[in-house]
């Protein structure tokens, strides 16, 4: 539905990072890029959670999301509108 293939990094697995992004898809439209870290989904934290639940989160078909990510030293916000990719 977003075009991110996510993995969980870092201590106690609990940094979301961007692993792979499809091309053409929501995330690669919205210039979400691989070694982006998911910081907010919705305005919540990811840390709070697990890889799983932020996976579930993006996976609504026709739902938006807003995203909050680091990438460097940088804050990205951005939305996403979920769709099926195939």
């Amino acid at each position: 539905m977003s075009g991110l293939r996510l993995a969980a990094r870092g201590p106690g697995l609990k940094h979301i990072v961007v692993d792979y992004v499809i091309p053409r898809s929501p995330s690669a439209e919205a210039g979400i890029a691989v070694g982006d870290e998911l910081l907010l989904i919705d305005g919540r934290g990811v840390a709070e959670g697990d890889l799983s639940d932020a996976r579930k989160a993006l996976r609504a078909d026709g739902a938006m999301r807003q995203l909050v990510l680091r990438r460097d030293a940088d804050t990205i916000r951005v939305a996403l509108k979920l769709r099926r990719l195939l």
